[in-house]
């Protein structure tokens, strides 16, 4: 299921980009298995962004951390766009969103 999540969102942004959209990649994943192909068709060098997990247990920022390393290593962006903040440095060029939540709860 998560690969073919994974080809949907490629699908979506390669269908925008065809209609004249510029589309920022967003990159997810689960676990270290997902990181073989969770970066799937993405070319290198460019920009991303990510939303931060919750990361208030220690073994859910762990396995966050391995994941941005492993994208950072394998894609190289010029910049990461974060929705949310980093508790550590990424390694790259970096701007991080801050979410509106008293608004974002309020709906």
């Amino acid at each position: 299921m998560q690969v073919w999540n994974t080809y949907r969102s490629r699908w979506v942004a390669r269908y925008w980009q065809e209609q004249g959209t510029r589309v920022i990649p967003t990159v997810n994943w689960s676990d270290e298995a997902s990181f073989a192909f969770c970066v799937d068709g993405i070319p290198d060098g460019q920009a991303l962004t990510i939303s931060v997990a919750d990361l208030r247990r220690p073994h859910v920022e762990r396995r966050f951390r391995a994941g941005v390393e492993a994208m950072v290593e394998r894609l190289r962006p010029r910049l990461l766009v974060v929705y949310g903040s980093l508790p550590f440095d990424p390694g790259c060029d970096l701007v991080e969103v801050a979410p509106d939540w008293k608004r974002l709860r309020a709906v």
